[in-house]
């Protein structure tokens, strides 16, 4: 396996002022001092309480692909607050799409080329990401990126191109990010054959470990928000959860016989919900394994995504051609039907 060297960010150096003199001391400013740190924490008490107002009226927006009558495809976003759903593009030739890591826009692969769309409908070029390419997976922090060509896995920078890490020793079937950037976590199959293996691989170091090895397939390969676990389903449908930093795993027992159609963690990486194949919702307790049924009636094929807030979670359901979009709240627990054609598989994805 062939590292070459990482881009490391310039850092500014900075030196402390010198030969400055010091402001002469008044008479007045140690009775003024109590005062004056009174006035100062009352405003950060103010600026407190009006931050926390503006937070709680701030929009979350929600990016989805939507149906058109015409059978064309849009990107659609909808607006928690306002309760608004309006089309940011039109395109039938839209593959894959993703938010902008500042949340000020899309990055959409049409057809053959990425684009940049922000939310004020300016389109602009990729000029950090042009050379990701059609079937590369981009860092969280965009960075990096790797791609997987016939098992083969490659990362490389994602602003010029140039390989950091190839020559994977194994077929891997997927990967996906670690949230800091550093770890790919990857299914493959194992060059011994026969197994199928969960590895873990350090993008700086291009050193793989092994995490769980069966002769099945694994699926739903989940990062902790905090990136510290590994949430995955084995062979048995059971979940399984890796310490990144110890290797443990534990096994979270899976109380049904149906199939597990879609997992994801909730924002505070204490609980796992996923929708199982007859159409039910659950939330797991990661520390307890306790799983809690909170609706029925999803169809058979589901994608989930929650809000960073945690009070929205956006559940996508239906058959492989043609999905309904709800969004459940959190607090109530009442679904609200957003839109009945939307695209299977499609974006569906909330603003960072």
């Amino acid at each position: 396996m062939t590292i070459a060297h990482r881009d490391i960010p310039f850092e500014a150096e900075y030196e402390p002022t010198a030969g400055v003199p010091e402001a002469p001391t008044l008479p007045l400013l140690p009775l003024l001092r109590p005062v004056i740190r009174m006035v100062v924490v009352l405003m950060a008490l103010l600026l407190a309480v009006m931050g926390v107002a503006t937070r709680s009226t701030a929009s979350l927006l929600l990016a989805y692909e939507g149906i058109t009558p015409e059978n064309t495809h849009e990107i659609m976003l909808y607006d928690t607050r306002t309760g608004v759903q309006a089309p940011l593009l039109h395109g039938d030739l839209i593959r894959e799409a993703r938010w902008l890591p500042n949340g000020t826009g899309l990055l959409l692969l049409e057809a053959r080329a990425w684009a940049v769309h922000q939310l004020d409908g300016i389109a602009r070029d990729p000029t950090s990401t042009e050379r990701i390419g059609m079937r590369a997976q981009p860092s969280p922090d965009w960075a990096r990126a790797v791609s997987m060509e016939t098992g083969r896995l490659v990362v490389f920078n994602g602003r010029s191109s140039r390989v950091l890490l190839s020559d994977s020793p194994l077929h891997a079937l997927n990967v996906t990010w670690s949230p800091d950037s550093r770890h790919l976590a990857v299914t493959a199959q194992s060059p011994a054959g026969g197994l199928r293996e969960v590895l873990l691989l350090d993008a700086d170091t291009g050193e793989w470990r092994v995490l769980s090895s069966e002769p099945a397939f694994y699926t739903s390969l989940r990062w902790s928000p905090e990136g510290t676990r590994l949430a995955f389903i084995d062979p048995r449908y059971d979940i399984q959860l890796v310490d990144i930093a110890t290797g443990d795993l534990t096994r979270l027992p899976y109380p049904h016989i149906e199939t597990i159609d879609a997992m994801t963690w909730t924002p505070d990486g204490t609980q796992l919900t996923y929708a199982t194949r007859s159409g039910l919702l659950y939330l797991l307790d990661v520390e307890t394994g306790r799983s809690t049924r909170i609706y029925d009636g999803l169809e058979s094929d589901t994608e989930l995504a929650w809000s960073p807030d945690g009070r929205w979670l956006a559940i996508s359901t239906g058959t492989l051609i043609e999905h309904r979009l709800y969004v459940r709240d959190a607090h109530s627990g009442q679904m609200t039907l957003l839109d009945d054609r939307v695209r299977a598989s499609g974006l569906l994805a909330w603003q960072p």
